[in-house]
């Protein structure tokens, strides 16, 4: 399991090294792991939203009655909701993606590089 260390809340380079028992640890894996899952997700919903709408357009526009007509419009509200839904977690799925860029360590380790060239 590969690990990545946060430094604790507060932290500073004039406190002295980290110590690692008060960093933050961050299960990379884990996280890879959840956002391969909640995009798998995301996208099993957007699909059954779209096959529930086409399954259902042509019952909704033969309803003929004032019930009908609040089922419609709570249908659509429904449906037209739905790429907002998608897109926002499309949004947190990246945001996981970016902790855990294969890139990341290799930036951190040229920021330690780069903080150690001040001390």
């Amino acid at each position: 399991m590969e690990r990545i260390f946060v430094p604790p809340p507060g932290w500073t380079p004039s406190l002295g090294p980290i110590n690692l028992n008060q960093a933050i640890q961050v299960d990379t894996n884990g996280i890879t792991a959840t956002y391969s899952t909640l995009s798998s997700v995301n996208e099993n919903i957007t699909n059954d939203f779209t096959i529930l709408q086409n399954v259902l357009k042509p019952f909704i526009e033969s309803w003929q009655s004032s019930a009908g007509a609040t089922a419609e419009t709570k249908m659509y509200e429904l449906f037209n909701l739905n790429p907002n839904r998608s897109s926002e977690m499309k949004d947190y799925i990246d945001t996981l993606k970016l902790c855990v860029n294969p890139n990341y360590k290799e930036a951190e380790r040229v920021n330690i590089s780069l903080a150690d060239n001040f001390r």
